[in-house]
């Protein structure tokens, strides 16, 4: 059964994540020699840009919760722990040259969440007229 997702849940589909942008080649440069892709392939192939890729959602979720007055659905993490986590994920996989650019990046990811939930607070008070 499919949920409908309520007036009040981020998109995450609505959001390029930087993560999108990593490729097999840039896995097999990340470990040279080290990847023996399988069927289907296993960790640590996939498994750390998964977690950076969750990092990424996560700050977005933040950022999203924060912005429509939603409480925060990640209470145990600050913002800045998932910056740092994407800034090393970034370098590693050559995403960006240096943490002025990553930071850069992370931000991006939360203003893309923040504008969702402008547009889903303007929906609402629409709908209430």
């Amino acid at each position: 059964m499919s949920r409908i997702p309520s007036r009040k849940t981020l998109d995450l589909s609505k959001i390029n994540f930087p993560t999108d942008a990593i490729t097999f080649g840039a896995i097999r440069r990340h470990e040279p020699g080290n990847v023996e892709w399988k069927s289907p392939p296993e960790p640590p192939e996939l498994l750390e840009i998964v977690a950076i890729h969750r990092f990424e959602q996560r700050l977005a979720e933040k950022a999203f919760a924060g912005a429509i007055g939603l409480e925060d659905p990640h209470p145990r993490y600050q913002r800045a722990e998932f910056v740092d986590a994407l800034c090393d994920g970034y370098r590693s996989y050559k995403i960006c040259k240096n943490d002025s650019e990553a930071k850069a990046l992370a931000e991006k990811i939360e203003d893309d969440a923040r504008r969702q939930a402008l547009e889903t607070s303007q929906e609402t008070s629409r709908r209430r007229r």
